[in-house]
């Protein structure tokens, strides 16, 4: 049932404001100005909008809603969600809250009960967040800097939480940057203790696009034109248009209003030019109708408001009515138990023992006063009092606002009326002219659920509609939610919230749980009264403890003051903001975010609040004149990057879950939500806050605005209860301060007032206790007008004097003079802990002796008990800084003057910021530091310093003499040379003094220059020296005719080569005839026209003479692209150009075919690339064979598989294998050979081969060699003539191996163990395979020779020959990269973690794209899309998966956007060498890195090198022998069927299978996976087929 006391209301304006900023509530009334500015939802198409305009101007024209622009705005309090109510009012106009009740419980009154709410969906929200924010790989919006970020210790954690916040501003100067942030350890998460079904807040709505000034100016000035005109009976246009557009009135007016208003417009005619100013194409037929609109709409109100503000001048000294809101008679009072302080109970307040005294002080929250009935008892009527002419009159003559509820009289008014106007709504003149008053609608009242369902809602819609402009997974700084379909990043929200800020034509309406009182609902924090036994409930970081914790000045306030020493509670939604504000009194403020997603804040520091107020004022200066106080209303915005354009310094912080952000003193800061998040907040106070706390007090005072507590009450309380050291500091100047203005106040009362002087213990009325003038509170002592009882501070006595009669004048003083003297003498008579460390210290700092480093870093640590803000303790700190930053300094210009070369310009570079600069050498040897400390013996290089210091400080002496006309000769050449000589071997940069010098020398040498010009055959030469000449001031010096003739000659042939170049085609006639002219020539034409005449010279000797005189030690394919490449740009004719693209196709194909008979296995390379590396094989294998090769007896002993020539030198770390004798160098065995061997005596590969060597088929195989040589070399049709590198290495290959294969066949069929040896190593190391000759037949030979009366198997190596095996299954080898997915443990010293292959953060926006980045659909990685190829790769996406190529190479699949090559890093350092990884033999090889050797150059930035940083081998694993041995031990274990193998290869072994580490290639193998999330542990496996 409803109560009848209920009813519905329409909704009220929320001001934000605390209480120290009061404010005049904008009731919601069914005025000209409800809703003018949102007409549709975004829903309504616009034409559709206009038609109901329309429509509702045809049938009420008097009454219809007014606006300046047709807008779209989406109002979220438009999604239906189940839980949020309507906000409802007693018939007071007081919101009557919900209560929840069980079972229809209604016994609380003066509440709407309803059922509990539903719970709070956790899983949906954001409870985590990264540790360490992931490198961004772009600027974000508007290039601000981020704050600092600090991680503490768990020790720092758990210690007092005022000390750690000290050293932040002590020690990493964080107070500079306005706010910072805090990530608490990992064990400190604190659990959510809000029951979220009893938990309702009521929202306020928020309209962003008048939360800025500068549109609030716009808004408010056409909301008052239009208000005006309808109210004197002016039939306008709401909208008034040209060329279909509306004309912006307000920008109309300021136009205007520069130009000197419109009779000066008029007289210049400046119509015009403000007509194209504002963007109409056709400015003569428009201009006249700017010109009548502004007459029409704009002048008749301008001339209203000059009126009114000079009837208003005479009225702005009056006093302040304190009587405004019945809520201030409530003062904040400091508890206490004695008499004699600032510790007076307060009696005369009414309030309930738990009731919390407010922070703000809301006008709309203050009952009303109770106005008597219309009609008195007999039936007279009422008469009120006229607001200008203070006259009564029956109230029914006069007229009331409908918006202010003043009367008036119809003669008192701007524009008299003869009669009172027949208006449904009529407004005074000051509700006309406006008073830029602003607040926040209220919104619903909420419970969480209901709060997250219309968040959650809002935002998929939204993105929905509203796709950011960058789609796919890209998230500048790794960051992102998913909205339906879309995936938005940080940026994204950021970017959308500051167009909907600054659009006129759409805008949103959100809503934002703020300034929730925790005594009302509860803190969020575990405390001892809702949770005594969690860890949390004591913390000193728990925001419920943190404002009384030790160490806080507020702690000393004993009320609760509601937002500042009690929490308060934020439940954000995606765009709901906080504008820009500083804290109450200026004090800290700390900010945690329970869960939630990201709310992103800026910052302004402190240090420069002024030059943030005179940017907002210069935005806005017609609203700041009206409202002084707007910035402390929390209710305006400003663009940040306008304001850093401004010259403000701004920084940028995102706070996510389970972290803080602190605000300092007097630093303006504000921010946004990007959806759904629970923040709590409270205010702190550090002792260094009490001089920011006395200048609040004085800016209060200036803007008249109510301050929260007695500034000076809470000092005498300080003095009273007793403080500590680190208090005292700050303290001491702040009593003395008002000790003496307090004293100077009474002087000046007795001899000037002349009144009587009243002491008190306690004022009789606490409503007494503010300023008439400017409400700040008179705590010591206050002046007192007997006769009107008004109250003045000290800084109005003036005003005091002239408003009283000296026989009322009363000096009312809570503390006599003796009292005040015993304040000062308590802060004077303070003594600090460790008295003797200080007074040593203040010796130290003040004697002349020096002291070292270490003697001072030592008597630091004796500071004991001693607050680290102590002057002394600070002055020694600060003084060891600068000893370290003088030593490095001093270091690091001593390195770069040696390290960096010598340059002559750069010596008189004065803009240079070379560290090597002549201002740091005077800073380093002049400090003052070294006449305390003994900084000599930390840098020794000191007296080289002073040396080269003497000899510059010569130079610069001696340069004065010389400037460019003074004669060098035998006389002073000497000299001159000796300066020059002093300036080099000094090396120092920044000598502006010796400037003479340089011109000298420069002009030295420019006449030597032109001495003979016969020499110069360029232009570019001429044109330096006449720019020299300019320079040096030599423009009238003979020679400067003969280069005038030069340039004219080279000008008339670049112009003739230029004009050649226009043509068609252009032939080496042409071309050769241009270069045979005398005259002077364009150094860059004549180099790029003798290339071309190289080229064609180069092409006929391939065509014609079959010699390749274009690879120029290069490849011959690159070179012979890259120059058609650049003949094309000239559009050069080259001869027998057709057989040319002949002869090059012909060569791709030869390079196909020798790259594949190589097993030049590059994957991803183009040709180019392929030919480069398949050449560098070819010549290492044409080497190979003329070196090994033997063709004939030779009279030299060979060794080892590299069949050197055996040396003393070559033997001298060999080992010689203990049964043939043979030597061989360690680097040149098998893989696992050493480590196989069973005895102290080395066998070698031939006695005794335990590891297979190098399977033939991976090498280069002769026969196809020979095949390319006879189809494509030596073939009849399509044959390559041009005899290039590769074809002269393929014909010596096959004149040497044609004669050697017939030595090998006849060695084979020998019985000579030594030739057969032979053989078999040369075809070991060889790296060509002939066929029938494979090194395992000599060896097989050589066994069954050495030892004929042994039985062998058919195998030479192994009994058990598990390679030729197809049973059992392979485990793939693992490869671990450097640039795999970081972990929290690889982050750096300032806590970065870096990713994508570069390891770094990019930060190249030349273009879009340029800044994306790429998610891994594997190992979850981010890759920067230069580093992955470009952002031509998006495209061939196509929205399938993305494989970094670590996991690709992991997973065996090539890498599809550029080609991948591995390094390894240990235990052979290769990076930075032509040594890779072969991945694919590597994984067919199971047990060892296989590398090879990459030709120079090969490698560039369009190729992905990865560096190995581990290896783990791969294994065979054999099957389990079946219990069963009755089988046939030759039967093989093989399946039966193709199905039978499927469900065999699926099925778990139970036995542990053998393991066998081989190097060997099997037909089919099973490959494992590999988990690259860090656990290395297999996750499956795939069959492969490898070629055996």
């Amino acid at each position: 049932m409803k109560n009848k006391n209920q009813k519905e209301k329409p909704t009220k304006q929320v001001n934000p404001r605390r209480s120290s900023r009061s404010s005049v509530v904008q009731r919601r009334k069914s005025s000209i100005d409800s809703d003018s500015n949102s007409v549709a939802s975004t829903s309504t198409p616009p034409r559709q909008q206009q038609q109901q305009q329309q429509q509702q101007q045809q049938i009420h024209p008097q009454h219809q809603p007014l606006q300046p622009l047709i807008q779209r705005v989406f109002d979220t309090t438009r999604i239906p969600v189940d839980g949020a109510l309507p906000i409802r009012y007693d018939d007071n106009d007081d919101p009557i809250p919900y209560k929840t009740c069980l079972n229809g419980d209604n016994s609380v009154e003066n509440t709407i009960p309803i059922p509990p709410s539903k719970p709070l969906n956790l899983n949906k929200v954001r409870v985590t967040a990264p540790t360490h924010e992931p490198p961004r790989t772009k600027q974000r919006m508007f290039n601000l800097p981020h704050c600092p970020v600090f991680y503490p210790t768990d020790e720092e954690w758990n210690g007092n939480p005022f000390e750690y916040l000290e050293s932040l501003t002590d020690d990493h100067r964080a107070a500079d940057f306005g706010l910072c942030k805090i990530v608490p350890p990992s064990t400190w998460r604190p659990e959510f203790s809000l029951d979220s079904t009893n938990f309702r807040f009521r929202s306020r709505s928020q309209k962003l696009d008048t939360v800025t000034a500068s549109a609030r100016v716009k808004h408010n000035y056409c909301r008052q034109l239009y208000r005006f005109h309808l109210q004197n009976g002016n039939r306008v246009t709401p909208n008034p248009l040209i060329e279909q557009r509306p004309i912006d009135l307000y920008r109309l007016k300021v136009d205007v209003a520069e130009l000197g208003g419109y009779n000066n417009v008029d007289k210049l005619n400046e119509w015009p030019s403000l007509a194209k100013d504002h963007g109409h194409k056709k400015i003569k037929p428009h201009f006249q109708a700017l010109r009548e609109a502004y007459r029409k709409y704009v002048l008749p109100y301008e001339t209203f408001i000059a009126t009114y503000k000079a009837k208003s001048d005479r009225d702005q000294q009056g006093e302040i009515d304190m009587s405004f809101d019945d809520m201030d008679n409530i003062k904040y009072r400091l508890n206490g138990d004695s008499n004699n302080g600032g510790d007076q109970l307060m009696e005369d307040v009414k309030m309930d023992e738990s009731a919390v005294l407010p922070k703000r002080l809301a006008m709309e929250d203050s009952p009303k006063p109770q106005s008597p009935s219309p009609t008195k008892a007999n039936g007279t009527p009422k008469t009120r009092s006229c607001s200008t002419c203070e006259q009564s009159a029956i109230e029914t003559d006069l007229l009331e606002c409908s918006d202010c509820d003043k009367f008036f009289h119809t003669d008192c008014l701007i524009y008299q009326l003869r009669k009172k106007p027949a208006l449904h709504e009529w407004f005074c003149d000051a509700c006309l002219y406006g008073s830029g008053e602003y607040g926040f609608d209220e919104g619903e009242d909420h419970c969480l659920a209901s709060f997250q369902a219309r968040d959650e809602q809002f935002r998929r819609f939204w993105f929905e509609t509203h796709p950011p402009l960058m789609k796919g997974r890209v998230a500048p700084n790794g960051i992102e939610q998913r909205l339906g379909s879309r995936i938005v990043s940080e940026d994204d929200v950021e970017k959308e919230f500051w167009r909907l800020v600054d659009c006129p034509e759409e805008t949103v309406q959100t809503e934002y749980g703020a300034d929730i009182h925790t005594t009302e609902t509860g803190s969020a924090f575990p405390t001892l009264k809702t949770n005594p036994q969690s860890k949390y409930a004591t913390s000193g970081w728990n925001l419920s403890n943190m404002p009384g914790y030790e160490g806080s000045v507020l702690s000393y306030i004993k009320s609760d003051v509601s937002g500042m020493t009690v929490p308060w509670i934020y439940v954000g939604m995606m765009f709901s903001t906080f504008c820009w504000h500083n804290e109450d009194h200026y004090t800290y403020s700390v900010n945690y975010m329970h869960w939630g997603e990201t709310k992103t804040w800026y910052g302004v520091p402190g240090k420069d609040h002024e030059k943030f107020e005179k940017a907002m004022r210069e935005s806005a200066p017609d609203l700041f004149k009206q409202q002084p106080d707007l910035l402390l209303q929390l209710v305006t915005l400003g663009n940040p990057g306008q304001l850093k354009e401004a010259g403000v310094p701004m920084y940028v912080c995102d706070q996510r879950p389970n972290e803080f952000v602190i605000t300092f003193p007097r630093a303006f800061h504000c921010g946004f939500n990007h959806g759904l998040n629970f923040n709590e907040a409270v205010n702190f106070a550090l002792p260094d806050w009490i001089p920011e706390g006395r200048a609040c007090v004085e800016k209060y005072r200036s803007l008249k605005r109510n301050p929260i507590f007695s500034h000076d009450e809470l000092l005498v309380t300080i003095v009273n209860k007793g403080f500590e050291d680190s208090t005292w500091i700050y303290l001491k100047d702040a009593v003395l301060d008002m000790f003496n203005d307090e004293v100077a106040n009474r002087k000046r009362f007795a001899e000037v007032a002349g009144g009587s002087v009243q002491p008190v213990e306690k004022y009789a009325n606490e409503d007494d206790y503010q300023c008439t003038n400017c409400r700040a509170y008179t705590y010591l002592s206050q002046l007192y007008d007997k006769s009107t009882k008004k109250i003045f501070c000290h800084q109005h006595f003036s005003n005091f004097i002239e408003r009283s009669q000296p026989e009322n004048r009363v000096l009312r003083t809570r503390y006599s003079d003796e009292e005040l003297n015993g304040f000062a003498d308590t802060v004077l008579n303070h003594q600090q802990k460790n008295q003797e460390w200080i007074r040593s210290t203040r010796t130290l700092l003040d004697g002349p002796a020096a002291h070292t480093l270490q003697d001072l870093k030592e008597h630091l640590k004796g500071a004991v008990d001693v607050p680290q803000r102590t002057p002394e303790y600070a002055q020694l700190k600060s003084l060891i800084r600068e000893a370290e930053s003088w030593i490095f300094h001093a270091n690091n210009f001593y390195l770069r003057r040696k390290d960096t070369p010598f340059d002559f310009d750069d010596t008189f570079n004065g803009a240079t910021t070379k560290m090597n600069n002549y201002q740091t050498l005077t800073r380093l040897i002049h400090s003052p530091l070294r006449q305390k400390i003994n900084l000599d013996s930390y840098f020794p290089h000191i007296k080289e310093l002073e040396q080269v210091e003497k000899d510059l400080d010569w130079a610069i002496e001696t340069s004065q003499k010389y400037d460019r006309d003074t004669p060098i000769n035998a006389r002073n050449q000497a000299e001159f040379t000796q300066v020059l000589k002093v300036l080099e071997n000094a090396n120092v940069t920044g000598m502006t003094q010796c400037m003479q010098i340089s011109d000298k020398k420069k002009t030295l040498e420019w006449l030597e220059a032109v001495k003979d010009l016969s020499t110069v055959k360029y232009t570019q030469q001429v044109d330096a020296l006449m720019q020299q000449s300019a320079q040096l001031k030599l423009d009238a010096h003979p020679k400067m005719h003969r280069l005038e003739i030069l340039k004219a000659s080279g000008f008339a042939w670049r112009s003739k080569a230029l004009k050649l170049c226009s043509h068609v085609q252009i032939t080496p006639e042409e071309i050769q005839l241009l270069l045979s002219e005398k005259e002077i020539k364009d150094e860059n034409l004549e180099s790029d026209f003798k290339r071309l005449l190289l080229f064609n010279s180069d092409v006929r000797n391939a065509l014609d003479n079959n010699t390749d005189t274009l690879s120029h030690d290069d490849s011959f394919l690159y070179n012979a692209k890259k120059e058609l490449e650049f003949a094309k740009k000239y559009r050069f004719k080259v001869r027998g150009s057709k057989n040319f693209d002949m002869l090059m196709k012909l060569y791709e194909s030869f390079v196909r075919r020798i790259s594949n008979a190589l097993r030049v296995n590059l994957v991803g390379f183009d040709e180019l690339k392929l030919e480069r590396q398949a050449q560098f094989v070819l010549e290492k294998l044409n080497k190979r064979v003329c070196d090994r090769v033997v063709l004939s007896p030779e009279d030299v002993e060979r060794m080892c598989i590299c069949r050197a020539v055996k040396t003393e030198e070559e033997c001298k770390d060999a080992l010689d294998c203990g049964i043939c004798g043979v030597s061989f160098h360690k680097d040149c065995l098998p893989v696992g050979h050493l480590e196989a061997q069973s005895s102290d005596q080395f066998a070698c590969v031939i006695c005794k081969p335990v590891v297979k060597p190098i399977d033939q088929s991976d090498i280069a195989n002769y026969k196809h060699l020979c095949t390319i040589r006879r189809n494509t070399i030596d073939s009849y049709y399509d044959k390559v003539r041009v005899r290039t590198t590769p074809v002269r290495c393929i014909l010596d290959i096959y004149t040497r191996c044609e004669n050697y294969i017939k030595i090998l066949d006849a060695t084979l069929q020998s019985s000579d163990v030594s030739s057969l040896r032979n053989a078999a190593l040369t075809l070991m190391g060889l790296g060509l395979s002939f066929e029938n000759f494979d090194p395992a037949v000599f060896i097989e030979k050589i066994h069954t020779l050495t030892n004929p009366g042994r039985k062998r198997k058919s195998g030479i190596y192994d009994d058990d020959d598990p390679w030729m095996r197809t049973q059992g299954r392979t485990r793939r080898p693992k490869f671990l990269f450097h640039q795999d997915p970081p972990t929290l443990t690889e982050a750096d010293d300032k806590g970065v973690v870096k990713h994508c292959l570069c390891q770094k953060l990019k930060n190249k926006v030349q273009n879009q794209m340029s800044t994306m980045i790429l998610g891994c659909d594997r190992c979850r990685n981010w890759f920067h899309v230069e580093c992955m190829g470009g952002a031509q790769q998006l495209e061939r996406l196509s929205g399938q998966k993305f494989n970094c190529p670590c996991c690709s190479l992991k997973f065996g699949r090539p890498f599809a956007f550029l080609p991948v090559m591995v390094q390894e890093e240990a235990p052979t350092a290769d990076i930075g060498t032509n040594i890779y990884v072969d991945v694919q033999q590597t994984v067919k090889t199971l047990s060892h890195v296989v590398k090879f050797e990459a030709a120079p150059k090969l490698v560039d930035d369009s190729i992905i090198v990865l560096i190995l940083h581990k290896f783990i081998p791969g294994a065979f694993e054999m099957p389990s022998q079946p219990n069963n041995r009755s089988s046939t031990p030759n039967t093989p274990n093989t399946p039966n069927t193709p199905e039978e193998s499927v469900k065999r290869r699926k099925t778990k072994v139970e036995d542990t299978p053998t393991i066998t580490p081989l190097a060997a290639t099997i037909a089919f193998c099973r490959i494992m996976g590999w988990d690259p999330a860090g656990d290395n542990a297999d996750v499956g496996t795939v069959d492969i087929e490898i070629p055996a």
